[in-house]
């Protein structure tokens, strides 16, 4: 789903565990499927943070390492969803500021300065997923 929101794709979902019947294998809680709506709710919550609707997808801006950029003019997300070392050309943008945020849990965590005017080669956390916010200061 991380893949899919970064690359631009706009989706809906619809969750059928909420259906009680034996054809979609639900109950009146919602419980088999728990754990990806937790996931969707970490999802909501990093998209809020910026203006997505102004972004588009923007991948030729990873020039080294696996993953996915969302743009705008102020802001990019990355998704990295295997973890390790990437290249981001920030040769359009001024000074930037950078959070890392983790999927797995929605909270986020410092990342290293950025600087504008140039590409930056940045290590993820870990080697799991992760998501990058970037904005212009």
């Amino acid at each position: 789903m991380w893949t899919a929101f970064i690359s631009g794709i706009n989706a809906d979902y619809l969750d059928e565990s909420l259906q009680p019947d034996g054809k979609h294998h639900g109950d009146f809680l919602g419980t088999s499927r728990e754990t990806l709506r937790t996931q969707l709710g970490y999802l909501s919550a990093f998209a809020h943070r910026m203006p997505f609707w102004e972004m588009h997808p923007a991948d030729a801006l990873l020039t080294g390492g696996f993953g996915f950029v969302l743009a705008s003019e102020r802001e990019m997300a990355v998704y990295v969803p295997e973890g390790g070392t990437f290249t981001l050309d920030l040769s359009a943008r001024t000074a930037a500021v950078a959070q890392w945020y983790n999927p797995r849990n929605g909270k986020y965590l410092p990342a290293p300065s950025v600087h504008g005017g140039k590409a930056a080669t940045i290590q993820t956390p870990s080697g799991e997923d992760w998501a990058l916010w970037v904005r212009a200061r």
